[in-house]
């Protein structure tokens, strides 16, 4: 009966404006039924499968962050997107990605906080600070949405201020 070794790696890493990118591999290795019996070879069969699946999670994180930046990056995560008639970037932009997830369903949790605001006036305020669905949004736009979303939670802004400011 054939002895089997499982191996697995994962890693995660955080990316700017509440994003992030992640990687797993995990290997299957038969082994002979004696490297049981054989804890030095077992340990190095160990170690090189793991030392396998680290490079490949540590390769396909190196072409995710790749993937990540443009053109316009600082080299620290940190993109600048071309500027559009009113300040945005636009959806579908291939420089600047769009919100994740993530950020959206964060935005909804703050603004479920906000007794003001709630989840329906959050598309009313996107609409008028973005001109677009929330959906539609950039990652670096849902990012500033929530840091006014924090601001309005914590008492430091008003829901009718911003509404008003953004309708002028």
């Amino acid at each position: 009966m054939p002895l089997r070794l499982n191996v697995g790696v994962s890693r995660k890493l955080g990316l700017p404006n509440y994003g992030s990118i992640g990687a797993s591999c995990a290997v299957e290795v038969e082994l002979e039924p004696l490297a049981f019996h054989d804890g030095d070879m077992l340990r190095s069969r160990c170690q090189e499968a793991f030392a396998t699946c680290r490079q490949a999670v540590e390769d396909e994180l190196g072409k995710q962050q790749a993937c990540a930046r443009s053109p316009t990056d600082d080299g620290e995560g940190n993109a600048t997107a071309p500027e559009t008639q009113n300040g945005n970037a636009r959806p579908g932009n291939s420089i600047v990605p769009l919100a994740t997830a993530r950020q959206i369903d964060f935005a909804y949790h703050l603004a479920r906080e906000i007794r003001a605001l709630g989840g329906q006036r959050l598309s009313v305020l996107v609409e008028q600070l973005y001109d677009r669905k929330i959906e539609e949004l950039t990652s670096p736009e849902a990012s500033r949405l929530i840091d006014l979303l924090k601001e309005l939670r914590a008492g430091t802004k008003s829901v009718d201020d911003v509404l008003t400011g953004a309708a002028a």
